[in-house]
């Protein structure tokens, strides 16, 4: 009975240095004196001690939120870590719209001012931005009517000469002939139950009026269906319409079905 007494022989002041000012945990405290972990945490509240919770571990320290300056606790690796503290997301949030915008931002661009090409109100584009495109403008309307003046016609970077109406003379006559010849669109053979679309196969541009006669020669006429007109012309004709773009591999790729009969349908022409 003397052995147990002198085991649980520890002072409050000795438990309250260990424990409080060194700011050691039960198990350590024990394992000095050679006691149990029970005893000691009987021994705290023996002493009307106050047991520290859980998350207020020895790691632990009391510091200031940086914005709002309400006392929280942090565990010392996460103050090494981090030069400030804050106690919510909200409070984060305040002070980086405070600390961190304008040239304090680790991501700000210095911006230039310049004018809009189309309207001439005043803008600002980092010099990144003017080095790699020569205009600049404040809205998509502005760019479309910019666009709409100086890429249109002659001026568009697609202009293949412009809406032809008028085939000549010699149309009507070969377009009605074609029709009676190929009843059929020559890519899905289907037949039209109303008249299919005649289509120059060497585009009418390239002939001109004066050569209306050959442009409108039986040779030079095809029949497809209005689905399969469209698809041409978007696909083919606009992208190999001149002898320079005529690549029999290129049109293969855009379209290996289809593409055979395309280079029969121009081979004469070549």
């Amino acid at each position: 009975m003397c052995k147990f007494q002198k085991r649980l022989n520890i002072s409050k002041e000795q438990l309250e240095k260990d424990y409080i000012e060194y700011n050691q945990i039960s198990k350590l405290v024990a394992e000095k004196y050679n006691f149990s972990n029970t005893t000691i945490l009987r021994k705290l509240k023996e002493f009307g001690i106050e047991k520290r919770k859980k998350s207020h571990r020895f790691t632990s320290k009391e510091v200031n939120c940086y914005s709002c300056n309400k006392k929280i606790i942090r565990k010392q690796c996460h103050i090494k870590k981090f030069k400030n503290s804050f106690c919510s997301a909200k409070c984060i949030g305040k002070w980086i719209s405070k600390n961190k915008i304008g040239k304090n931002n680790h991501n700000y661009i210095e911006k230039i001012e310049t004018k809009c090409n189309a309207c001439g109100n005043k803008l600002f584009r980092s010099k990144r931005r003017l080095e790699k495109y020569k205009m600049s403008f404040c809205s998509l309307k502005c760019f479309g009517e910019w666009k709409s003046i100086n890429h249109s016609g002659i001026n568009s970077a697609s202009y293949l000469g412009g809406e032809q109406s008028f085939y000549g003379p010699e149309w009507e006559r070969a377009k009605r002939k074609n029709v009676r010849e190929k009843k059929y669109c020559i890519l899905c053979n289907r037949i039209e139950s109303k008249k299919p679309d005649t289509h120059h196969i060497w585009p009418f541009r390239h002939f001109g009026l004066e050569n209306s006669n050959k442009a409108n020669h039986q040779n030079n006429l095809t029949s497809y269906c209005n689905k399969c007109h469209t698809f041409m012309e978007w696909n083919f004709t606009r992208l190999f319409h001149t002898k320079e773009f005529f690549d029999e591999t290129k049109i293969l790729e855009t379209s290996p079905k289809i593409g055979d009969k395309f280079i029969d349908c121009y081979s004469h022409f070549m």
